[in-house]
């Protein structure tokens, strides 16, 4: 059985790699999705590590404004992306995913 934090890892990984696809099909850098899919293995553990976590506790949304800032600075030294195509990345991106938990958790 997986445990939640995998389940909720990879449904994150699946709801931004979808809406990145869609935003960006036919004009992405060629190994966008290869970033986005790392940037959310790095910052997947710590978001829920400062939300749920023993050592640290910001809350829901300073975390998901650090995430959004964190995965917008990956997208922009990683990818190459502009400024304001990284951020709306990351906002939508992660837009998604907390529309989605929220509804459904």
């Amino acid at each position: 059985m997986i445990d939640s934090n995998a389940s909720a890892l990879l449904a994150t990984i699946a709801v931004e790699l979808a809406v990145v696809a869609a935003m960006t099909r036919g004009n992405r850098p060629k190994d966008l999705m290869l970033i986005v899919l790392c940037a959310n293995l790095l910052t997947h553990p710590i978001a829920s590590s400062l939300v749920h976590g023993p050592w640290l506790y910001l809350g829901f949304w300073p975390t998901e404004m650090l995430i959004i800032a964190a995965e917008s600075i990956i997208y922009i030294q990683v990818a190459g992306l502009n400024i304001k195509p990284s951020c709306w990345l990351a906002m939508t991106s992660n837009g998604s995913t907390i529309v989605l938990s929220l509804l459904f958790l």
